[in-house]
């Protein structure tokens, strides 16, 4: 099943209106810290392996990649009730301009695309003065229109391929979140 995904993926032609896009097998990203590359093969690789966690061990995962960049203070929310938000987190001191600001994120293990309608609930929830949102897909055209609104709450939109270069980035370990069934 995961590796029919994957060849889904890679098939799949551009379609503006779904923010779909095709990346060659060759495509290399660039991460903005020590421009560490990371091949698209690996990326895909850890993104069928995202889809395949479970969707409250992903957001325990998402929790571990924000400790490893520096944040303190993380905690996931509770499943049912939590009003949209999935992992509460604090910039640490080496933030010097925003250290102690709360960031929520929103976790959506996804195979289709996230929409406008998401990332404008989303923001509606939010008690920060900002939030992420961390999906194992991809954005439309209109929710990345939506998540930089003039005048409304900044939304950073995280997609699957990024998210996946993130974690090979900060060596999350895969493995502990796809042998637990929480």
């Amino acid at each position: 099943m995961i590796e029919a995904i994957i060849r889904e993926s890679r098939e799949r032609l551009p379609n503006e209106e779904h923010g779909e896009l095709q990346f060659p097998n060759d495509k290399v990203v660039q991460l903005h810290d020590e421009q560490a590359e990371i091949d698209f093969v690996s990326m895909e690789d850890v993104r069928s392996k995202l889809l395949a966690i479970n969707p409250y061990s992903f957001e325990s995962l998402i929790k571990d990649a924000i400790e490893r960049n520096g944040f303190y203070n993380v905690s996931v929310t509770k499943k049912s009730g939590d009003g949209g938000i999935d992992v509460n987190g604090y910039f640490d001191s080496s933030h010097y301009f925003a250290q102690d600001l709360l960031v929520q994120f929103q976790a959506k293990r996804w195979k289709h695309s996230v929409g406008r309608k998401e990332v404008a609930e989303f923001r509606g929830s939010l008690r920060s003065a900002f939030g992420v949102m961390v999906t194992t897909s991809h954005y439309t055209t209109q929710a990345q229109q939506e998540s930089q609104s003039i005048g409304q709450k900044p939304v950073v939109l995280i997609d699957g391929m990024r998210f996946s270069a993130t974690v090979i980035k900060l060596k999350v370990p895969l493995d502990k979140y796809l042998q637990t069934d929480k």
